[in-house]
């Protein structure tokens, strides 16, 4: 039988983080750890699932805001199995696997826009790695957002990520608030209860566009299915590291750091 784990863009584990238990390269055995075998889902032991559907489930496809890793795994010694989870006191990392097609089993839920939905979190899985730097280019992404979502503003650019946090916590708590509601659309703030997913900035905007999409093709909303994915995800593709409303009309953003 296979078995999966999912681990950080950075391959640490997604719920625990620490320190990376990889540099990447395979295979690897993984230290031995005390195991528990008692009742609980969540417990001590390497953990890892029998399905790349729900490795994903529970480590996320960008947990970070970077583009997680899929990994098949070999268990050693007795297996703990708990609900969708299961654990062992050792495992070893045989390779990194194709995310495509785990996105594409995970996507069977979204029927019968299954394929859509794929390509669409296999675009954003590709885009959040920021394979480009381009800070022209970026900044040209931001703007088209800014159009297609009909928002007025004005663009600032902040030296780090640190920098447009810093700048968002001193504005006004409901400025902000009201900002946040004109850069989200309705239909997705009401659908995102029932969107398994980490309330996190980085990955904000990922989420917004795929819970638009689905809701759009399903005919819940009137509009364009790509309308929240349109320039925002050029714009991580070229290198954005972070974009959130400032204030009621100004869009702060930050470039990760040039590679």
């Amino acid at each position: 039988m296979t078995y999966y784990k999912v681990l950080t863009h950075s391959w640490c584990s997604p719920i625990r983080g620490g320190a990376p238990i990889t540099d990447g390269h395979f295979p690897i055995l993984l230290p031995p750890v005390a195991l528990d075998t008692g009742p609980q889902e969540c417990a001590p032991g390497w953990n890892f699932t029998s399905t790349t559907k729900a490795a994903l489930e529970i480590g996320g496809m960008w947990p970070d805001g970077w583009p997680s890793h899929l990994v098949e795994v070999e268990p050693i010694g007795e297996i703990i199995e708990r609900g969708n989870k299961r654990r062992a006191s050792q495992i070893k990392l045989l390779r990194e696997l194709d995310m495509w097609e785990a996105i594409t089993s995970f996507s069977r839920c979204f029927s019968p826009y299954e394929k859509e939905m794929a390509e669409a979190q296999y675009q954003w899985w590709l885009a959040l790695g920021r394979p480009q730097w381009d800070v022209a280019q970026v900044e040209s992404d931001l703007k088209k957002t800014l159009d297609i979502r009909a928002l007025p503003w004005t663009l600032k650019r902040y030296k780090d990520v640190r920098g447009a946090w810093d700048a968002r916590d001193v504005r006004d708590v409901r400025d902000v608030r009201d900002a946040r509601a004109a850069w989200d659309a309705k239909a997705v703030r009401d659908a995102r209860a029932a969107w398994d997913a980490r309330d996190a900035w980085y990955t904000w905007s990922a989420q917004t566009a795929l819970i638009y999409q689905f809701a759009a093709l399903k005919k819940w909303v009137e509009a364009a299915p790509d309308k929240y994915t349109l320039g925002i995800r050029d714009a991580y593709h070229n290198g954005l590291a972070i974009a959130l409303p400032i204030d009621s009309n100004t869009l702060g953003w930050a470039m990760v750091e040039a590679k």
